[in-house]
């Protein structure tokens, strides 16, 4: 099935999958369709999908501003149903061409410091660890700013 997973640029069309997605992913400190929305067809990035067989299964936002040379993972989330499946490392390789093609020398991110999966992802994308961000998330936890150059 890993396979048959394709990643594309998002559309409006996909909003209300990618709102499952979201809900299915987070349990607080999730996007409202609005800010999902924004992110798709407003923001200064792009917004990438997974979609297996028509399905939306998961997406990343990425994020810039004009004059820098650094992109942002703002978000990245895999329905749960096809997790294990290596779709965070297609989505990490996918900013990554993304920055590449765009002139970006850095990708940054903030992480949750008890999400290992993630942190141990994007270790093996080359990102490293530069600073502790205290009570980062709605519910008080940490995160991890972590940033890879290249």
């Amino acid at each position: 099935m890993e396979n048959s997973v394709n990643i594309r640029t998002a559309t409006h069309a996909d909003l209300e999958q990618i709102v499952e997605v979201e809900n299915a992913c987070f349990d607080y400190d999730r996007f409202s369709r609005r800010q999902l929305n924004y992110l798709i067809a407003h923001a200064q990035g792009v917004c990438y999908v997974a979609e297996c067989k028509e399905r939306i299964v998961g997406y990343i936002s990425l994020l810039y501003r004009v004059g820098l040379s650094c992109i942002r993972i703002y978000s990245v989330a895999v329905h749960p149903d096809f997790r294990g499946r290596h779709l965070g490392t297609k989505f990490v390789d996918k900013a990554k061409d993304y920055a590449s093609h765009n002139g970006f020398h850095q990708i940054s991110l903030e992480v949750k410091t008890d999400n290992f999966v993630a942190i141990d992802l994007y270790k093996k994308s080359g990102f490293n660890m530069v600073s502790v961000l205290e009570n980062y998330y709605a519910d008080s936890s940490n995160a991890f700013r972590m940033k890879l150059q290249f």
